[in-house]
C-alpha cells in the first residue's frame, strides 16, 4: 500500500540531537501548526459563510453504529505527531516529511471549499457517549463542521507511516500499516467521515508519500554536511536581509519572469520578503531620480582605476587595502546594496541593519560594515542592469553565464547597462569622500571593452592567483552565495564545471582587448605577493599606474595591516580528480601567469 522509499532498517524511534529537536519542535512544529489551522480552520469558515452542500455518503452508511471507545484509536493520531521528528535522522528529511504534510493539508483545503460535506449523522448526546463524552468532545471541536473530503486524519496517518516504514523493521512497519488501517475504521465508527472521505484521504496521504516527498528529497540541499555547518554559522535565515534586499520592482519582476517564477517551495518566504521590501524600494527610486534630475554630473573627474580579475583571487582584500588612500571614492555598503536609499535614510537604517544583516561575508572571514568597500556588479544588478549575478539567484539557470561578456547582451540590454554604470559611478563621485572613483568586479574582468567605452582613460589592476588555490575557494564561494542567496535550491550537479567554464570565458574575452591597454593602464598582480609582502605589491603599484604619492598612503595602510593581523583565511581541499580538470582546463592560465603546473597543494 504504501511505497517503500528505503530499504536500510534500523531503529524505528530515536532521540535527536539538541539542533534538530530544537528545528522540529522549535520551528516546524509550531509552522505546522499555524499552517494546519489557517487552512483547515479558514476552509471550515468560508464554507459556514453559504448553505452549499455536497452529499458525500451513501445510504448504507447512515446505519453504521457509533462506537465512542475508537476515539482512542482516532485521536491517537496526535501522539503520532509528536513522535515523527523522532523517526526522522536529518534535518533534510525533517523539512521535506514537513512540507509534505502542508501540502497535502493545502491540496484537502481547495476540495473541502469545493466540495463542503453534508454530514451523514445527527451530533451524538452525552448518554450515547458515555465515558468517552470529554475525549470526543473535544475531538469533535478540533475537527470542526463541514470539512469532510479527503480525510486529513487518514492523509497524515498515511505520511508518518511512510515515515515508520522508510527506517522500521518487518514488524514495526506491519503496525504503521495496521495502525493506518485502524485510523480509517474509527473515521467512519466515530461519524467523523464517510467512506469516499477515507479514500480520498488514503490516495491524498499515497501521492505526497510517493511523489510530494521524495521530490522534496531530490530539491533539497546536495551539499555535504560540513558545508551546511560552516554556512549556518553566518546566521543566514529567511527573515534577514539578502544581497538582493535593495531590489526595485520593477527589476524584480524581470528577474522572476526571465526565471520563469522558478522558486523553490523552501525559499518562498525569502521571495515573498524580497518582493515587500522592493515596492518601498521603487518608491524611493522614484523621489531618488526626481532629485537626481536637479543634480548636475561632476565635470573632469578622473577617470576610475578598477579592480579585476576571477572570483578569490585576492580583489576584495586589495580594494581594501587601497581605500585607505584618501584620493580614492569606494561605494560603501549602502551605495552597494541599497542604492535607491538617501544618505541620510541610510545612516537612520544603521541600528536595523546591524540586528537583520550579516556580520560576515558567507565564503568568508570578511567582517562587513558599512565603511568597507563593496563589489559594484550587485549594485548594478540592484538598479537594473542586466547581470550574470542571476546565477547566484537562480542557481538551476546556468544561462546567466553568457552575460559575463559584453557578447551576451542584446543591444538594449547593453544600453541599460551602460545606463547603469555610469550613474553608479556618478553617485560614488558625488556621495563618497575622493577625487578618483576606485571600483571592483570579477564581471569587468570580461567586458573591458564595455569599460574602455565609458572610460577612455581607466587604469586596470588586475589580481591573479594560484589556480590551485583559486579553485577549491571560488567553488567554495559559488556554493556559499547559492545557498545563502539563492531562491532556488542548486541542483545535484556540482559547481565545479561551472566554475572552470567562468574562468575560461572572463579570459578568453581578457585576452582578447587587454594587450590594447598601456602598460602604465594595466598591472598585473599576483595573490600571494599582495598577501606576503603588502606594502611592498602596493607601492609598485602605485609606481607603475602612477597614482601619487605612494608614502602619504602608507600610514594608514600599515594600520589597517595591523588590524588584520589576526584574520584568518579558510583551508580548502582540493581533490586529485579536481586537480587534473583544472591542469587540463585552465593550462593557459597556468602558462601565462607563471605559476607550475602539476605543483599541487600538499594536504
Amino acid at each position: 500500500m504504501i511505497k517503500e522509499l528505503s530499504l536500510s532498517r534500523e531503529r524505528l524511534l530515536a532521540w535527536p540531537d539538541r539542533k534538530l529537536a530544537g528545528f522540529a519542535y522549535g520551528v516546524l512544529t509550531p509552522l505546522l501548526i499555524v499552517v494546519f489551522f489557517a487552512i483547515y480552520g479558514g476552509a471550515d469558515l468560508v464554507t459556514g459563510l453559504h448553505d452549499y452542500r455536497v452529499r458525500l455518503h451513501m445510504d448504507w452508511e447512515v446505519q453504521l453504529p457509533l462506537v465512542p471507545s475508537m476515539i482512542v484509536f482516532y485521536a491517537s493520531l496526535y501522539p503520532a505527531c509528536v513522535l515523527l521528528p523522532l523517526m526522522i535522522r536529518t534535518r533534510r528529511e525533517l523539512r521535506a516529511a514537513a512540507w509534505t504534510l502542508i501540502t497535502v493539508t493545502a491540496a484537502g483545503g481547495v476540495v473541502f471549499l469545493v466540495c463542503p460535506g453534508q454530514a451523514a449523522w445527527v451530533a451524538p448526546t452525552d448518554a450515547e457517549l458515555g465515558p468517552w463524552r470529554m475525549l470526543y468532545r473535544l475531538v469533535d471541536t478540533i475537527n470542526l463542521r463541514h470539512n469532510y473530503c479527503p480525510s486529513l486524519h487518514v492523509a497524515w496517518a498515511v505520511v508518518i507511516a511512510e515515515m515508520a516504514c522508510r527506517r522500521g523493521a518487518v514488524p514495526a512497519r506491519i503496525l504503521a500499516r495496521c495502525w493506518v488501517g485502524g485510523i480509517a475504521v474509527s473515521t467512519m465508527l466515530t461519524h467523523q467521515h464517510h467512506l469516499v472521505d477515507v479514500v480520498m484521504g488514503f490516495v491524498v496521504g499515497l501521492v505526497g508519500t510517493r511523489h510530494v516527498f521524495p521530490w522534496l528529497l531530490r530539491t533539497a540541499e546536495h551539499l555535504s554536511t560540513s558545508t551546511r555547518k560552516r554556512l549556518r554559522r553566518h546566521g543566514y535565515a529567511w527573515w534577514r536581509l539578502s544581497l538582493w534586499s535593495g531590489i526595485h520592482f520593477g527589476m524584480w519582476w524581470r528577474v522572476l519572469t526571465n526565471n520563469r517564477f522558478r522558486v523553490s517551495l523552501t525559499r518562498i518566504p525569502q521571495a515573498l520578503l524580497i518582493t515587500l521590501l522592493s515596492l518601498m524600494n521603487s518608491v524611493l527610486r522614484l523621489c531618488r531620480r526626481q532629485r537626481r534630475v536637479r543634480l548636475r554630473r561632476q565635470p573632469g573627474r578622473v577617470a576610475p582605476l578598477l579592480i579585476i580579475g576571477h572570483w578569490r583571487a585576492g580583489t576584495t582584500h586589495l580594494h581594501e587595502l587601497l581605500s585607505v588612500d584618501s584620493q580614492f571614492s569606494c561605494p560603501t555598503l549602502s551605495m552597494a546594496f541599497m542604492p535607491h536609499y538617501p544618505p541620510w535614510f541610510c545612516r537612520m537604517l544603521q541600528p536595523l541593519l546591524r540586528i537583520a544583516g550579516h556580520g560576515v561575508r558567507p565564503m568568508d572571514n570578511i567582517v562587513i560594515s558599512e565603511s568597507s568597500p563593496q563589489e559594484d556588479e550587485f549594485s548594478l544588478l540592484l538598479q537594473g542592469s542586466p547581470s550574470p549575478y542571476e546565477f547566484l539567484m537562480f542557481p538551476r539557470e546556468r544561462r546567466h553565464q553568457d552575460r559575463l561578456v559584453v557578447s551576451g547582451y542584446s543591444d538594449r540590454e547593453l544600453e541599460e547597462r551602460k545606463r547603469v554604470i555610469v550613474d553608479h559611478v556618478d553617485r560614488i563621485s558625488r556621495e563618497a569622500p575622493g577625487d578618483r572613483v576606485l571600483l571592483k568586479s570579477p564581471i569587468y574582468t570580461g567586458q573591458l571593452e564595455l569599460l574602455l567605452e565609458l572610460f577612455p582613460r581607466a587604469q586596470f589592476i588586475h589580481l591573479v592567483r594560484n589556480p590551485y588555490q583559486l579553485f577549491p575557494s571560488a567553488v567554495w564561494m559559488m556554493q556559499a552565495l547559492q545557498y545563502t542567496q539563492g531562491f532556488q535550491i542548486p541542483g545535484e550537479e556540482p559547481v565545479d564545471d561551472f566554475v572552470i567554464e567562468n574562468l575560461r570565458i572572463l579570459y578568453e574575452a581578457f585576452d582578447r582587448h587587454s594587450p590594447a591597454i598601456p602598460a602604465e593602464r594595466l598591472i598585473n598582480v599576483r595573490y600571494e605577493d599582495v598577501v606576503q609582502s603588502p606594502i611592498e605589491t602596493v607601492a609598485k603599484i602605485y609606481r607603475q599606474l602612477e597614482l601619487g604619492p605612494f608614502e602619504e598612503m602608507r600610514p594608514g595602510l600599515e594600520q589597517l595591516l595591523a588590524r588584520q593581523g589576526n584574520y584568518i583565511t579558510n583551508a580548502h581541499v582540493i581533490d586529485d580528480a579536481q586537480c587534473v580538470q583544472i591542469e587540463s582546463e585552465w593550462g593557459f592560465y597556468f602558462q601565462r601567469y607563471q605559476y607550475v603546473l602539476g605543483e599541487r597543494p600538499e594536504r
